[in-house]
């Protein structure tokens, strides 16, 4: 047996046809008690064998593997939490490694219960399937609640809690490695014997978040700091001149906090409203005493809490639809100062004459400024159902005709549900929407539109399994594809699915940059571990994140780099095989390694000015393809180390 290095290779001598893996910085010792790694005393460079020219040609020819948990067939999408119980209300917030937050209130039998799921960039669930429960309730109904990330992509959950004998509203933060640092209780934010309803949570960029809610009829707020603890002496009320204020929903614009809330404004039967207020980090209104009153020229729809989404400008674009005057959707972008950029009371984005329109669905493109809003259009009886889309420019303008782009014309099959997504190589939007042909026979579809208005990719199957399908959450990920998440009742009354879609149509294949190749050995977990990177294939952009995942729990790795393949089974003792060879480079800064924690997984965000090589660092250029790999330690059963399979990304 050749003795092993520091870091898991044996400590050969360096044939000169064989490049040393790692170059002059010194070797890293682990201590096994933390995850910090410490620098150690100067050694030997672990070095890898010299190999015949067969075995790197054999390398050479692997083909790609299929590994993402995400599914390719619309009849077999991926099911998230799929107990005994039922699962609803999904959400879903996206993460800057190219993953997502999904949660979901389970279980009826035990009182609707909260829990959340991390999937990676692959779709492969990052904790135990059916998710880590967040509070254990007692609720027979369900209302709504609260899901947002945080600065370090940790997830932010708000909800109406009764484990404390009354109902108060709580926030919980769950780490991506599982943890809940604000405690298995949470933070509870409220402590009288009041109503409350309706909380809503955002991440602000001070590492805090801001929680909203509705109390007695009167609009709240409190900040919390990175800890959870509140840092207003008593939450910020919101008070109406007449009638109640709800909470409808709640976005950070840096420090600060937008929040919409739904002015009902007498009784009952009164209009209701659509007002916006953004608060600072003290909690002082910024924009007049007085909330901004985004449409006050008619009634909301009884029932309508319409969402909005930043314009990462200080602003906010909403969409709503109203009662009166007639069924009618709308689109309002207020700037950073609260001003309205359209018309009074807002843009109306069809207007077929006879027809009605209901359940818009707002998106904004930040790159160009365009607001892009999916409807339901119907008849002037409600006796039928298409849907449309329209793109709004930053004047107001509407930029596909006055009826708008149609994905669905009306006929007597019922569609709804409508969800509008931004991108695409053609501009455009990538819509998705229910149909159902019969009572509990849905199914999900979707097609994309161009800039100037033209379907470019004709409808396609996104859930083709007939079924009874509600609450669809639709969101784009960091690495540009469409993700959507819904509740399903293929199998019982209710499960989340899952489901990511490119902006071409094609399901599945996980939201990654590049191609695997070269396989991977099983390690002590029973699989192989795995590659995959998320963000920009352009260099210039210098926006690259390796995530490795499937590995052992709290073990150490780091990734390696070169732009030539090849396949080395069982360098210097290791179990796996290395991938690549040439001029390797490798991440090993104390700030680059990683550790696998509870997750079994380890990311890196890249400099691609700065990629490590055998001779110094270079920066990576358009057309070139650089390979990536993962060594980690493991023990299997004793102590040893093991590759995830190669990546190849090539960048533009």
């Amino acid at each position: 047996m050749l003795p092993q290095g520091p870091l898991g290779f044996a400590n050969f001598p360096a044939p000169e046809s064989v490049l040393a893996i790692y170059p002059d910085p010194p070797a890293i010792e682990m201590d096994p008690e933390t995850p910090t790694p410490t620098p150690a005393t100067r050694t030997l460079h672990p070095r890898i064998p010299l190999l015949t020219l067969t075995a790197l040609c054999a390398g050479l020819a692997w083909a790609p593997q299929a590994r993402a948990q995400w599914s390719s067939d619309p009849l077999q999408n991926l099911s998230v939490a799929d107990s005994a119980t039922d699962q609803n209300q999904v959400k879903q917030v996206p993460t800057p490694d190219g993953g997502v937050w999904l949660s979901w209130l389970d279980g009826i039998g035990s009182g609707w219960d909260v829990r959340v799921q991390k999937l990676d960039a692959g779709g492969n669930e990052v904790f135990a399937h059916n998710g880590l429960l967040v509070a254990d309730r007692s609720f027979s109904s369900t209302q709504d609640y609260g899901l947002a990330i945080d600065v370090n992509g940790d997830a932010l959950v708000v909800f109406r809690d009764d484990r404390l004998g009354g109902i108060e509203i709580t926030a919980a933060k769950v780490t991506q490695a599982g943890a809940q640092p604000w405690g298995p209780a949470g933070v509870t934010v409220t402590s009288a014997a009041v109503f409350v309803a309706s909380p809503k949570i955002t991440g602000t960029s001070d590492g805090g978040a801001v929680l909203g809610w509705m109390q007695d009829g009167l609009g709240k707020l409190q900040k919390l700091d990175s800890a959870g603890v509140p840092q207003w002496a008593s939450p910020v009320t919101m008070t109406p001149p007449a009638g109640q204020y709800t909470v409808s929903d709640l976005h950070a614009a840096g420090t600060d906090a937008i929040v919409s809330i739904v002015h009902q404004t007498g009784g009952f039967t009164s209009p209701k409203h659509l007002l916006a207020q953004k608060f600072d980090s003290t909690g002082a209104p910024l924009w007049g005493a007085s909330p901004v009153p985004v449409f006050d020229g008619g009634s909301l729809q009884f029932g309508n809490y319409p969402y909005f989404v930043p314009d990462q400008t200080g602003g906010g674009v909403f969409a709503w639809y109203s009662a009166s005057p007639a069924l009618q959707c709308w689109a309002q972008r207020l700037d950073s100062t609260g001003a309205e950029l359209w018309a009074h009371n807002g843009v109306a984005v069809g207007n077929t004459a006879g027809q009605l329109r209901v359940e818009p669905h707002v998106a904004f493109d930040v790159a160009n400024g365009d607001t892009y809003v999916a409807w339901r259009e119907l008849n002037g009886t409600q006796s039928q159902w298409g849907i449309r889309a329209q793109r709004v420019d930053a004047a107001g303008t509407l930029q596909w005709g006055p009826g708008g782009a149609v994905l669905v014309g009306l006929g007597s099959i019922e569609t709804g549900m409508p969800r509008v997504a931004p991108g695409g190589t053609s501009g455009g939007a990538l819509v998705v929407w229910e149909e159902i042909p019969n009572f509990g026979a849905d199914h999900l579809l979707a097609a994309h539109v161009n800039a100037a208005g033209a379907i470019d990719v004709p409808t396609f199957d996104v859930a083709s399994t007939p079924s009874g399908k509600a609450r669809l959450d639709c969101a784009v990920s960091a690495g540009g594809q469409v993700l959507l998440a819904w509740s399903d009742a293929r199998v019982d009354d209710g499960d989340i699915y899952a489901q990511n879609v490119a902006f071409d149509g094609t399901l599945g294949g996980g939201s990654g940059l590049g191609t695997s190749y070269c396989g991977a050995v099983a390690n002590s977990t029973g699989g192989a571990g795995m590659m995959n990177a998320v963000g920009s294939p352009v260099a210039a952009d210098n926006l690259v994140t390796l995530q490795a995942t499937g590995l052992p729990n709290n073990q150490f790795g780091f990734f390696l780099t070169s732009m030539t393949q090849a396949f080395i089974a069982n360098p210097g003792g290791s179990q796996g095989n290395l991938c690549i060879l040439g001029s390797i480079g490798r991440y090993n800064l104390v700030n680059q390694i990683f550790f696998t924690g509870t997750t079994g997984s380890g990311q890196l965000t890249l400099d691609l000015t700065q990629t490590p090589t055998a001779s110094g660092p270079v920066p990576v250029l358009a057309g070139q393809t650089w390979n990536f790999q993962a060594w980690y330690r493991d023990q299997n059963p004793s102590n040893a180390s093991n590759f995830t399979d190669g990546y190849a990304i090539l960048f533009q």
